[in-house]
């Protein structure tokens, strides 16, 4: 059964529209992404001595809160880098070990009201860059000088179905059911919160995709750079609970809270960056 954090009726809305890929990268690698007071715990969907990383390319559309704000609804596109099954171990600032949640490090986009927001009110890492998309491309590139940043290729390779069609979408199901983990003040630090990211499963479609990221520059201490995989397309959702797709929903945010609201209760690799 998913937890439901104590703000839950307060929350965060948008139509999205996320293309998908998981990469499993060396856990030394993933632990170095991991910030003070954060572990990784055990997970079976890449083999020993590996993490997943999920890679995430969102349109998101007329995000709104569901009470009155004077905020206006806000479309834009944003890349995400998530790390599922991590933990909080105990320090003087958050004394109670917590978790498996999915903590994002880095969140790029193009709309400034969505980054303030994120960063005041969420804890969300989120950076300002330029997203140029097209049919089948989703380009990351710096603000200013343009210099590419990520950017992937994709083409679909069936129609739209409801994930539970998909037998190879039951790890990434559960992997999305993992609170988000944040830090406060302004995705910094030391205080960490978490949120629920509900999402209406029953309306949601899966499409199988292949595709083709490339990471220019490593805008994530530790982040790989290269070609992914190293040439030709990487497998779909069909073929493998690692490979890519795109998944059409509603979902809503709720309000922050302690993430020591959320216990831990699976045993942590013992690795990471821990006190």
């Amino acid at each position: 059964m998913q937890f439901v954090g104590p703000y839950a009726n307060i929350r965060l809305l948008a139509n999205s529209t996320v293309r998908a890929l998981t990469l499993a990268l060396p856990t030394r690698l993933v632990e170095a992404l991991l910030p003070y007071g954060m572990t990784l715990g055990s997970q079976s969907l890449t083999r020993p001595g590996t993490h997943p990383v999920t890679m995430w390319f969102y349109d998101m559309l007329q995000l709104h809160m569901n009470i009155p704000t004077p905020l206006p609804s806000m479309t834009y596109n944003e890349h995400v880098v998530g790390i599922p099954h991590v933990y909080t171990t105990s320090t003087m600032i958050n004394p109670v070990p917590a978790g498996p949640f999915f903590y994002m490090p880095r969140l790029l986009l193009n709309n400034v009201l969505a980054m303030l927001g994120g960063r005041m009110f969420w804890g969300f890492q989120k950076e300002l860059v330029s997203i140029d998309t097209a049919d089948g491309k989703f380009l990351v590139s710096q603000l200013g000088s343009g210099a590419p940043l990520v950017s992937l290729e994709y083409e679909p390779t069936g129609g739209e179905l409801p994930a539970t069609e998909f037998p190879e979408f039951g790890p990434m199901y559960e992997l999305l059911q993992q609170p988000m983990l944040t830090m406060l003040p302004l995705g910094m630090g030391p205080v960490f919160v978490c949120s629920d990211f509900a999402r209406r499963w029953s309306q949601a479609r899966v499409q199988p995709l292949r595709s083709s990221l490339k990471i220019y520059r490593s805008y994530l201490t530790a982040l790989p750079t290269g070609r992914f995989p190293r040439s030709g397309w990487s497998p779909s959702i069909v073929e493998s609970p690692l490979g890519a797709f795109s998944l059409r929903m509603q979902y809503s945010i709720s309000l922050i809270y302690p993430s020591w609201f959320y216990p831990a209760h699976h045993a942590v690799q013992g690795c990471g960056r821990q006190p």
